[in-house]
């Protein structure tokens, strides 16, 4: 995807520097990284319930505002706090089994 993005950019602007191995290699890693994790989280999901990946893959958020807390010290506040709450109790309701009323039609 990486490779894929990069190859209008000769089109649309002028290169004024130098080209870095380190910055090719990144996109490259990028990407790799990228499609290895699509792989394996296309094999998760064939093999745990609808309800769990659900629960696991929404959860993302509240975990990047964790580490954006524990790693770059961003600030908490009331209204993450809230957003959090909101975001959390949500997705608990969404992913709660329904019964489904069956009748009889005799």
């Amino acid at each position: 995807s990486s490779v894929i993005t990069a190859i209008p950019a000769p089109y649309t602007f002028k290169l004024t520097g130098h080209i870095s191995f380190l910055a090719i290699f990144s996109l490259i890693a990028l990407g790799f990284i990228t499609g290895i994790s699509f792989y394996i989280n296309g094999i998760v999901l064939k093999r745990i319930p609808l309800l769990a990946a659900g629960l696991v893959s929404n959860s993302s958020v509240i975990f990047t505002l964790l580490w954006a807390w524990i790693f770059f010290r961003e600030p908490i506040n009331i209204h993450i706090i809230l957003g959090s709450v909101t975001f959390v109790a949500g997705i608990i309701l969404i992913n709660i089994p329904r019964k489904i009323r069956v009748t009889n039609a005799i």
